[in-house]
């Protein structure tokens, strides 16, 4: 799937929000219940229009390419297609705000903790495992672990 920006002249203040439509029974990240900008967006597209559509138009192709050349792709595991696809860069990103950003840094933070603490305990007393708290068969019988390897689960 391409996305293409819209071939606008850019000349009219605003242009970039009057591109966007959400129905207003979703939740909106760019626009307020109001429908105003929220305060983040009204800078960041300003800064557009005063770049304008060819410009903007520009860059994200340079980007587009840029990700082409260096073959950034991502997979889809489980998914037989799912391997080196190509990564999709959308042309206007996702605005978040400080509050926004400092709860998922916790968010992630704390899940790194646990993936850490989980690896730990399964490479050492497999503690999750004797106490039933998480599944053999999820750890020993995925393709991935090698086999041979010397681990013993004691019921």
């Amino acid at each position: 799937m391409t996305i293409s920006l819209p071939q606008l002249d850019g000349t009219q203040a605003g242009a970039f929000r009057r591109l966007y439509d959400c129905p207003p029974q979703f939740r909106d990240e760019m626009i307020d219940s109001e429908g105003g900008l929220r305060p983040r967006w009204r800078t960041f597209l300003g800064a557009l229009d005063e770049l304008g559509f060819p410009e903007v138009t520009r860059r994200w192709e340079d980007a587009r390419q840029l990700i082409h050349e260096h073959g950034v792709t991502y997979n889809v595991y489980g998914d037989p297609h799912g391997l080196g696809r190509p990564w999709v860069l959308d042309p206007i990103p996702l605005l978040i705000s400080a509050e926004e950003s400092d709860a998922l840094r916790a968010g992630l933070v704390q899940r790194a903790r646990l993936m850490e603490a989980i690896l730990a305990d399964l490479y050492g007393p497999q503690t999750l495992l004797h106490r039933g708290l998480l599944p053999p068969e999820l750890v020993f019988e995925h393709p991935a672990v090698e086999v041979g390897v010397d681990v013993a689960v004691v019921s």
